[in-house]
């Protein structure tokens, strides 16, 4: 109980409703997030790496690309058909490419349209000459990609949620369900029109959702409840989550899982410098969260 009193005394972390950007970046992520651990969270295709290294199940990795050579002719060259493409330093979900199906000239896209075969490849130039990454040149990483797991038909609209847990010392503190919505264009962030439903860290049921700023309890494309709707394999993703912040060198961290409906809890990356929208979610204050969190494990 010393140990845990003296790192909540430590850190100031005390029951005020809301965490500022200010002081987290200042009293957690600077504190607990060494500089030159940055880049395992920042670049996907090593984190990747450093996932496989302790067993946490990810997607399949189909290839990586980390020149411009390899991008030539893409269409003809590489011949998979359902895939994801990802900037491996790209942040807020920007560059991402869901690709469905494919045609005789392109692909099909996770939102129904299309994109030809020259516009994939100029896509995939730009990612190398750093559009994603702030000018920094870049490697593309292409995944298998996964499918939502049948209880969330309802509330994950074309496209991929995923579950968001902060983790903090290796201990899970708060969680977040992130949902897809038709404005966010099949992708489950918030800066793009997705939805963030608070988790109760310890059942795996939803509390509240909110939505371009404002608390909702139906999805507002299918008017489903997101309102206590249990999070399947919840022991599971605690589980993924703990080991993932026991291995990690960054001591404060966004986990980011999501349920493929065949291979079952999977993390698609995580992050250094978790958003504060979990707050709202969950409306209860990150500081709030942690104390909570640290004295249940003390208990």
């Amino acid at each position: 109980m010393n140990m845990i009193l003296s790192f909540l005394n430590r850190m100031r972390i005390g029951s005020e409703r809301v965490l500022g950007m200010n002081r987290r970046n200042v009293e957690f992520v600077k504190v607990l997030n060494k500089r030159r651990d940055f880049p395992l969270a920042d670049d996907k295709v090593l984190a990747k790496e450093f996932f496989l290294k302790f067993g946490v199940p990810t997607a399949p990795t189909i290839e990586v690309l980390s020149s411009l050579f390899e991008t030539t002719n893409f269409h003809r060259r590489f011949l998979f058909s359902d895939f994801v493409v990802k900037p491996a330093c790209g942040s807020q979900g920007k560059g991402i490419l869901v690709i469905t199906d494919r045609t005789d000239l392109g692909f099909t896209t996770i939102s129904g349209g299309h994109i030809s075969a020259s516009k994939i490849e100029y896509e995939l130039a730009s990612i190398l000459f750093g559009k994603y990454s702030i000018g920094r040149s870049d490697k593309i990483l292409i995944e298998k990609r996964l499918e939502p797991s049948a209880e969330f038909e309802a509330i994950s609209v074309r496209g991929l949620f995923d579950v968001r847990v902060i983790v903090v010392q290796g201990v899970p503190v708060g969680a977040m369900l992130r949902l897809p919505t038709v404005q966010s264009r099949g992708k489950a962030n918030l800066h793009q029109g997705g939805i963030g439903a608070g988790v109760n860290i310890l059942t795996g049921k939803t509390t509240n959702a909110f939505h371009l700023g404002r608390l909702i309890r139906t999805h507002p494309d299918t008017d489903a409840s997101l309102i206590n709707f249990q999070v399947p394999h919840w022991v599971k993703i605690l589980e993924i989550s703990r080991l993932i912040g026991s291995h990690s060198p960054l001591r404060y961290i966004g986990v980011d899982l999501t349920i493929d409906k065949i291979l079952g809890p999977c993390v698609l990356e995580f992050n250094a410098r978790p958003g504060l929208g979990i707050q709202n979610a969950n409306k209860k204050g990150l500081q709030q969260l942690i104390r909570e969190a640290f004295e249940r494990e003390n208990s």
